[in-house]
């Protein structure tokens, strides 16, 4: 039995995944710049980006008391 292939000439290969909302917000984020979050799972997702694009020790976060949490951009 012979198989039938068709071969496409028109499908564009795939780029990758594109980034998330973290990812594009520490892209954009120049060093002094801070973000104040709700939520600690939230800053841990923009500081691990921030690390992630711009090196290990780009990123810090500390709580602020009864406000939420805050993640700078060092270098």
């Amino acid at each position: 039995m012979k198989r039938v292939v068709e071969i496409d000439t028109t499908v564009p290969i795939p780029i990758g995944r594109p980034r998330s909302w973290s990812g594009d917000l520490a892209i954009k984020m120049r060093a002094g710049e801070s973000v104040l979050f709700q939520t600690e799972q939230e800053a841990s997702k923009l500081k691990d980006s921030i690390r992630h694009y711009h090196g290990n020790q780009a990123a810090t976060m500390r709580k602020v008391p009864r406000i939420g949490w805050r993640v700078w951009r060092k270098k």
